[in-house]
């Protein structure tokens, strides 16, 4: 079972509170399940960029939504006017939209790395090894999906099929 003190430890010192009061958002006077997180980011120049929604989901359909407290860069709400929200669900959104923006800041950094290695490679090579650099990484197969059989030539002109 989910227990709310697992979900907010967790997100640890970026949780700064919770509350359930009446409002009155876009006609709809009911109560308001909120949470208030600070999403601040171990690098600096890194702002949040994804909130947990596919960008297909237009934010008059998302059942939560993140608003910008007035004021701060970093602090949002999580809310939602609908009853069958809690803060369970608010604080396991919360956690979702951390993990999805540290992957991006973490491929961002490395990104960073890898291009002051390039740089330093482009520095010390002549062109010609230059031209010899290849990346290879291995794609991953996706479980129940038919794969095309590919034909290979044997230098001794035999053919062989693979899977």
């Amino acid at each position: 079972m989910d227990s709310l003190e697992k979900h907010i430890e967790e997100i640890g010192n970026r949780f700064l509170g919770m509350k359930k009061e009446n409002t009155n958002i876009n006609g709809v006077n009911e109560i308001l399940t909120r949470i208030e997180i600070d999403f601040k980011s171990d690098s600096p120049n890194f702002i949040y960029t994804t909130f947990g929604f596919p960008n297909n989901v237009p934010v008059n359909e998302q059942i939560i939504k993140c608003v910008k407290q007035k004021g701060d860069n970093e602090i949002y709400y999580l809310f939602s006017t609908s009853k069958d929200i809690g803060f369970i669900d608010l604080i396991k959104h919360a956690e979702k939209i951390i993990d999805i923006n540290s992957s991006i800041e973490k491929k961002r950094n490395l990104l960073t790395l890898k291009i002051e290695e390039l740089t330093k490679l482009f520095g010390k090579l002549e062109y010609n090894e230059l031209k010899t650099l290849t990346f290879k990484y291995k794609e991953k197969r996706k479980k129940n999906v038919e794969t095309e059989k590919e034909e290979i030539i044997n230098t001794d002109n035999s053919s062989v099929k693979t899977d």
